[in-house]
């Protein structure tokens, strides 16, 4: 499989489950509620800022930074395709999901540390 050409971080480009204020549909809401700013001043490069210390604050990021093109439309993002074709950046992307009896995950080609087998 190719490997794409990388894709370069914005803010523009980030839905940050902060910028639902306040109705955020998820149990973390008060986690982003937290956030004062949120900014990609670079390409790899994502900062968030908050108004005061928030110990959950890493926990929170591991996996919640979310594509905006892909979300734009869901006001609700429980709502959105996302939650049955989800999409990201680690080692390993969705392939498939059939409830109740698989989900299926082949390697990325485009993982920063190098492609991986893919998971049994």
């Amino acid at each position: 499989m190719a490997r794409r050409r990388p894709v370069h971080l914005r803010r523009r480009d980030v839905h940050v489950p902060a910028d639902d204020r306040p109705a955020h549909p998820t149990a973390y809401g008060e986690d982003f509620r937290q956030v004062k700013r949120a900014d990609a001043p670079g390409p790899h490069t994502f900062v968030v800022e908050y108004a005061r210390p928030f110990a959950p604050a890493l926990a929170s990021w591991g996996m919640h930074v979310l594509p905006k093109h892909l979300l734009e439309n869901y006001p609700d993002i429980s709502k959105s395709p996302l939650n049955k074709k989800p999409v990201g950046t680690g080692p390993y992307r969705f392939v498939e999901w059939k409830t109740g009896e698989k989900v299926v995950f082949d390697a990325s080609p485009d993982y920063f540390e190098g492609s991986r087998t893919s998971p049994a």
